[in-house]
């Protein structure tokens, strides 16, 4: 199951001049791969996020590489809706605090 900014991706149709470097998947053990300039990531099921926006947003962040041309895409696509609601459900969260 893919995880991370490429879920988010997926999810609101965003196309990218560049593709995503780092993809990153629910696996049974931790493991990383790299061929061709892209890497892709295994994490064990423990690691898996809630699948709505911020925890999906939340492990690209704490894993992932910062793609700027995506964040610009996604929020025009997903609006500011999805950050206001994380921020408000988790108003202490250090990587909700930092996104809003």
């Amino acid at each position: 199951m893919q995880v991370g900014f490429k879920a988010l991706a997926d999810r609101y149709a965003i196309a990218l001049a560049q593709p995503l470097r780092v993809e990153s998947v629910i696996g049974t053990t931790r493991r990383s791969r790299e061929s061709n300039g892209r890497v892709e990531n295994k994490y064990p099921a423990s690691y898996q996020p809630t699948d709505d926006f911020a925890g999906h947003f939340e492990f690209g962040l704490k894993y992932e590489e910062i793609p700027l041309e995506f964040f610009a895409r996604l929020f025009a696509a997903a609006g500011p809706e999805p950050i206001e609601a994380w921020c408000r459900q988790a108003p202490f969260g250090q990587y909700a605090r930092r996104t809003g």
